[in-house]
């Protein structure tokens, strides 16, 4: 295809007007007309605004206003002092120093006023940081004033999405915010230990009760793809060692790495399964259905479908009890369901 001609005074109505000419010329060229009126009564047709285009107009991004600083939100105490921490960290965890006002509203309606929330808010304007930081701060809420209680395991989150696409979204977003080390350390620093996520769907490895065979054929293979990116083997030439760097720290950035020790959880090769694929002190994700099922994770993230299945199968179980188990250790412990 053709591009439009370029010009350093070329704006959005001359670049309009030469695709407006590029498509006249097409039909002219593909119907041809001997009738010279005809000719020229169908170019004056062509030409007019919605025949076969319309006028260009520019959509811009709105500006979302500023609210005031998290220490002015009159939140429980530590949040307003931690939150203005984590807004401070370079390079950012998506914590900004100053909230939009819609953003705002959510932490004082939820933390200062006790309500549930709903949001209706354009592209970019923080939609997910509306749910996110009201989750972060009742977290650190319980780690802080409830250390005993927060070491229950149990789902203190669970995010609910209708489709898988969507969770692999919320999942790199999870990562680059609670995979991140300096927040771990505040977590352990406040309440012994951090907290940790993960995803249960149709594509998390894998149904049914835990199988040496089934964690070879799950699991041996995508594990050993993430590690001999992290750390290519000797044999490998300098140019492949670089180009399976740059791979990693960008698989990091865009939020598709695990919040994982993948090397102490994959284990030594050659030894019994059965001895492997155990949840590592330092991680903050949960890679697979077995981890959840014996340690249930504070954020639990799905689909309908999913839930539906989890509600019904034995399997399963041990999450709901476990969370069950959270809720009563203290009367102040909630719930959070969030519909993304």
């Amino acid at each position: 295809m053709e591009t439009v001609r370029e010009s350093a005074d070329v704006g959005v109505k001359q670049v309009a007007d030469q695709l407006h000419e590029r498509l006249r010329d097409y039909l002219e060229s593909q119907y041809h007309i001997r009738n010279a009126d005809v000719i020229a009564e169908r170019r004056s047709l062509l030409e007019e605004v919605g025949t076969i285009g319309q006028q260009p107009y520019l959509e811009t991004t709105p500006t979302y206003e500023l609210g005031a600083p998290y220490a002015q939100l009159g939140l429980p105490d530590p949040l307003g002092e931690v939150l203005t921490v984590m807004s401070g960290w370079q390079p950012s965890i998506g914590v900004y120093p100053r909230p939009y006002v819609h953003q705002a509203d959510a932490l004082e309606s939820f933390f200062n006023d006790g309500r549930d929330l709903i949001v209706a808010t354009g592209t970019g304007s923080g939609k997910t940081e509306t749910f996110l930081m009201p989750i972060l701060g009742q977290l650190l809420l319980e780690a802080s004033q409830r250390p005993a209680s927060f070491q229950y395991f149990g789902c203190r989150a669970l995010l609910l999405y209708p489709m898988n696409a969507l969770v692999s979204d919320q999942v790199g977003r999870l990562r680059r915010l609670f995979g991140d080390e300096r927040l771990n350390d505040l977590f352990r620093q406040r309440g012994g230990r951090h907290p940790r996520f993960g995803s249960y769907t149709s594509r998390t490895p894998y149904p049914g009760p835990r199988t040496s065979k089934k964690d070879r054929r799950h699991l041996d293979e995508v594990l050993r793809y993430y590690l001999e990116i992290e750390n290519p083997p000797s044999d490998r030439d300098e140019d492949e060692k670089a180009v399976l760097k740059r791979r990693y720290h960008e698989l990091r950035e865009r939020g598709r790495w695990p919040a994982k020790d993948l090397a102490g959880f994959f284990g030594e090769p050659g030894r019994r399964w059965e001895t492997r694929l155990r949840t590592q002190p330092g991680d903050s994700e949960l890679m697979t259905r077995h981890e959840i099922q014996e340690q249930c994770p504070d954020i639990l993230v799905t689909n309908y479908s999913m839930l539906e299945y989890m509600l019904l199968r034995p399997i399963e179980r041990s999450i709901f009890r476990q969370t069950q188990q959270w809720l009563e250790q203290d009367e102040r412990n909630q719930f959070i369901l969030v519909l993304d």
